[in-house]
C-alpha cells in the first residue's frame, strides 16, 4: 500500500504558519494559567521539526516534554534533538496512543490530521485521559480546515472555538473532555470480492477499502504466483492496511512476509488485517524507513504500491528510493511487483534500479509491472 512521505528528509530550517500560530496559541494559554508556579506537562503530536520543540521550550523552560509521532522520520528527528520524552505504546498493544501520554497533561499541541478518522482516533484517545482543566490545541492551514473537523473534535470535547487567522492557520481550541470518552477502535470490513478482511485504524490510506491501485495488483499475482513458482520470501514494502501481505500467504501456504511501512497507523492496521486473517504467524510487520535493517539478498519478491502523494503535494522521489532499496533486498532473479498511477511513468526508474521490467496489467488509471533483478546485478 503507501508510505506517506519522503524518506529522512533533511530537518526543517524554519517553523511553517502552523508552526507558528501553534506557539502563539500556547503562549496565550500559558498567560491564562492561574498558577504559573504549578507543574506544567504538554504533550506534542505530529511535530514535523525539533526547532518547534526548542520553541517550546523557551515558552515554558520548566515544562515536561512529551511527544508522538505516527511517521518515524519525524519521530527520528524529534528523538535526535533530545528536547522531549517519547510516548508510544508497544506495537503489540493495539493502541495509536499511550494513555501516559495525555494522563496529567496540561495542554496537547498537534498538527490537525489531514483525516476526519485520524483526528477522531486522536481526540478521543486524548480526551479518554486528559483531567477537565486540559487544552487540546490542533492547527491547520486555513485552506483545510472544513467544518466537520470542529463536529469531531465536539464528541470528545465540551467546547471547541477556532482561533483568529494568523500565517494562513488557525488553530481549533478544544477544553472541557468529555467524561466517559473511550478511544475510538479499530474499523474492520469483510472484502467479499477478494475473500479478505481488513482492519483499519484512523487515518489510514485507503481505510477498510480496497483501493483501485491495490485491486489491480491483487487481480495479477495469481498469474505472478504461477510463474515464479519458488518464491517464498515476501517484502510488502509500504504495506498500508496489510492487504497484499494476507492476500499472499493466503494464496502460498509456504510464504513468509515481512511488512513494512514508516506510519505507526498502518503498521498497527497491517497487523490487526494479519491477525483478522489468521496469518500473524506468517507476516512480520515492523515500523521502518523503507528497508532499512533488512540483509541484503534476502527476499524473492517485492510487492509494492508506492505513494505519490506527501500530504497535499505530488511527490515521486519517496517511490524511487522505495525501488532502490527494494533491488538491494531482492536476490538475483528476484521480482518487485509495483502497481502505480499511469501518467508517473515509473516503469524507466524501475528498471534502472531494479532490473528489466515489463508491464503486467493496466487500467485507464494505473499499470501493474514486473521488474526482474539481474544475476550480475
Amino acid at each position: 500500500m503507501a508510505l506517506e512521505s519522503r524518506l529522512r528528509p533533511a530537518p526543517p530550517v524554519d517553523l511553517d504558519g502552523v508552526d507558528r500560530i501553534l506557539l502563539a496559541q500556547v503562549a496565550l494559554q500559558l498567560e491564562q494559567r492561574p498558577d504559573t508556579s504549578a507543574a506544567l506537562t504538554i504533550a506534542i503530536v505530529n511535530a514535523q521539526s525539533p526547532q518547534f520543540l526548542h520553541e517550546l521550550k523557551l515558552l515554558a523552560p520548566a515544562a515536561a516534554f512529551l511527544v508522538h509521532n505516527d511517521l518515524l522520520h519525524h519521530q527520528a528527528l524529534l528523538d535526535d534533538a533530545g528536547l522531549a520524552t517519547r510516548r508510544q505504546p508497544d506495537l503489540a498493544s493495539g493502541l495509536l496512543y499511550a494513555p501516559e501520554l495525555f494522563t496529567g497533561t496540561d495542554i496537547v499541541v498537534a498538527r490537525l490530521p489531514k483525516s476526519l478518522d485520524a483526528l477522531a482516533s486522536l481526540a478521543s484517545s486524548a480526551a479518554q485521559h486528559l483531567g477537565p482543566s486540559a487544552v487540546f490545541l490542533t492547527g491547520a492551514r486555513q485552506k483545510y480546515l472544513v467544518p466537520a473537523q470542529s463536529t469531531t473534535l465536539a464528541k470528545s470535547f465540551g467546547s471547541v472555538q477556532a482561533s483568529l487567522g494568523q500565517f494562513k492557520s488557525r488553530v481549533l481550541i478544544a477544553s472541557d473532555p468529555v467524561p466517559g470518552t473511550v478511544a475510538s477502535p479499530a474499523v474492520t470490513a469483510q472484502l467479499a470480492d477478494i475473500d479478505l478482511a481488513v482492519g483499519a485504524y484512523g487515518g489510514v490510506f485507503a481505510g477498510t477499502k480496497l483501493d483501485i491501485g491495490t485491486r489491480l495488483l491483487i487481480a495479477t499475482i495469481p498469474d505472478l504466483l504461477a510463474d515464479y513458482t519458488e518464491a517464498v520470501d515476501f517484502v510488502d514494502l509500504g504495506c498500508g492496511t496489510g492487504l497484499l501481505s494476507a492476500y499472499i500467504v493466503r494464496h502460498r501456504e509456504v510464504a513468509r512476509v515481512r511488512a513494512s511501512d514508516l506510519s505507526r497507523i498502518a503498521v498497527q492496521s497491517t497487523l490487526l488485517t494479519a491477525q483478522l486473517n489468521g496469518v500473524a504467524d506468517r507476516v512480520v510487520v515492523t515500523q521502518n524507513d523503507a528497508l532499512a535493517g533488512l540483509p541484503s539478498q534476502s527476499a524473492d519478491v517485492v510487492v509494492c504500491n508506492p505513494p505519490f502523494h506527501a500530504s497535499t503535494t505530488l511527490e515521486t522521489d519517496t517511490a524511487r528510493t522505495m525501488f532502490e532499496q527494494a533491488a538491494r533486498v531482492l536476490r538475483p532473479g528476484g521480482e518487485m511487483w509495483t502497481v502505480f498511477n499511469t501518467p508517473l511513468k515509473y516503469g524507466g526508474a524501475l528498471s534502472r534500479a531494479v532490473g528489466p521490467t515489463e508491464i503486467i496489467a493496466q487500467n485507464t488509471k494505473f499499470q501493474v509491472t514486473r521488474s526482474t533483478k539481474s544475476f550480475t546485478t
